[in-house]
């Protein structure tokens, strides 16, 4: 019982995530306000969730600020893509939905998979961008292949994600946790997978660094 109720116990260790989970949460969806910043800020969210929360290394705050930095651009760039490739899917699903024809039936089964593809990239995307150092197009590349390797896995991911947003569109208050939880969650499966393509450690990594980045 001492151990369950001392400062280093399982009680304050999970109420510790708890807060964690919380406080990321909020300030994920703060840095996600300007809707443009919404990649680097999912990018800095896994980065925070994996190390800090479940390896224990470092502070929230610092972290996540950390890692929004140092992929603030490429975070941007993928970012304002998506953005433009949602607005012209939801344009075509529009004009599709005009008139019932067969070539428009066919159009929207293509369309459906089209999105399914970019859908199941993009959650490997922003992960991906805080886990390894590639440039912009190899880790697009990267993204579009484990997603399609990995299909139980990236169905499981989006699913929760799908989930996860529209429970925080339909209730708001939700987003100061779920955030967390959700990439919380995301992580048990995606760092299984990130094992696998992990380079072998870099001898100029400081060791307090490999301690959390290699091990799983």
């Amino acid at each position: 019982m001492r151990g369950l109720f001392s400062l280093d116990g399982g009680l304050f260790s999970g109420m510790g995530k708890i807060v964690d989970i919380v406080l990321v949460s909020v300030i994920y969806t703060f840095f996600c306000m300007p809707v443009i910043t919404i990649g680097p800020a999912t990018s800095a969210l896994y980065y925070v969730t994996t190390k800090v929360i479940r390896k224990e290394r470092g502070y929230v705050f610092q972290e996540f600020w950390k890692c929004f930095k140092q992929n603030f651009l490429t975070g941007i760039i993928y970012t304002g893509v998506i953005l433009v490739i949602g607005f012209l899917m939801y344009f075509n699903f529009n004009v599709i939905n005009v008139k019932d024809t067969k070539t428009n039936l066919v159009l929207f089964y293509i369309y459906w998979m089209f999105l399914f593809v970019i859908g199941s990239a993009v959650v490997y995307l922003f992960p991906l961008l805080s886990r390894f150092t590639l440039k912009r197009v190899e880790l697009v590349k990267m993204a579009l292949f484990v997603s399609m390797k990995h299909l139980p896995n990236t169905l499981f991911v989006l699913a929760l994600t799908v989930f996860t947003a529209f429970a925080m569109l339909s209730a708001p208050l939700l987003t100061s946790f779920m955030p967390g939880l959700c990439c919380l969650l995301c992580s048990l499966r995606l760092e299984k997978v990130f094992k696998k393509y992990l380079p072998a450690p870099d001898e100029n990594i400081p060791e307090e660094e490999l301690e959390w980045y290699y091990t799983f």
